[in-house]
């Protein structure tokens, strides 16, 4: 039976096949991400998933949308229904000019985010622990991962972009975007961009929107 491979190298192979530049700080923030979660996971449940799942489908996948967001230039970015920190936590750490806030409304998963926040040093992050439809601050942008559904997230979503700002939703096959789009008031912009996550043969898209004037 093959092992595991180790998580240190499968976060390297990973990031190097994003094609991101990364110093051993990065990987050993990550680390200690992977850690606390495996750690919380025997007596609450944040993630269904081994190590190496974890890195593969959840930091890998958050990772994927690094070089879009850094394209953004965005001061501020809200990771709404944060959970286990995905993508939030992983952006925070590579994106460190950034002011992340980790939106959580459970008090637990908000308390894990807090432990996190304070093993790996993410100075640039703030954890809140409330409903977004209770949170009234505004940002560049908003990124949603596995939130709720794509109807039911963006009423509640818009109102927390500045004016000029995005959102952006981590997304999964493209049929299924096409059709999520249906959901779009008018004056909303849409682009949707293919993503390739290492290790993964699962489809995955980044869909950004942006509030128009037409």
């Amino acid at each position: 039976m093959e092992s595991d491979p180790n998580p240190a190298s499968l976060l390297t192979d990973g990031i190097r096949a994003l094609q991101i530049d990364f110093h051993d700080r990065h990987l050993e923030q990550l680390l200690a991400h992977v850690r606390e979660i495996s750690m919380w996971n025997r007596r609450t449940n944040l993630v269904k998933a081994g190590e190496s799942e974890l890195i593969k489908k959840h930091i890998l996948d958050s990772l994927a949308g690094v070089h879009l967001i850094k394209d953004l230039n965005p001061g501020s970015i809200l990771d709404a229904g944060s959970g286990a920190g995905f993508p939030g936590v992983p952006l925070a750490i590579f994106l460190p000019k950034i002011r992340v806030v980790l939106l959580e409304r459970s008090e637990k998963r908000a308390a894990f985010l807090q432990n996190v926040k304070a093993i790996a040093g993410l100075v640039n992050s703030t954890v809140v622990n409330e409903p977004v439809e209770r949170h009234s601050a505004k940002y560049d942008l908003v990124c949603c991962r596995a939130f709720m559904s794509f109807d039911e997230a963006l009423p509640l979503l818009l109102p927390r972009v500045a004016e000029k700002g995005a959102l952006l939703f981590y997304k999964g096959k493209r049929t299924v975007v096409d059709d999520e789009l249906s959901y779009l008031p008018p004056k909303m912009a849409s682009r949707i961009i293919k993503i390739s996550v290492p290790f993964l043969n699962d489809e995955r898209h980044l869909l950004l929107l942006r509030q128009t004037n037409r």
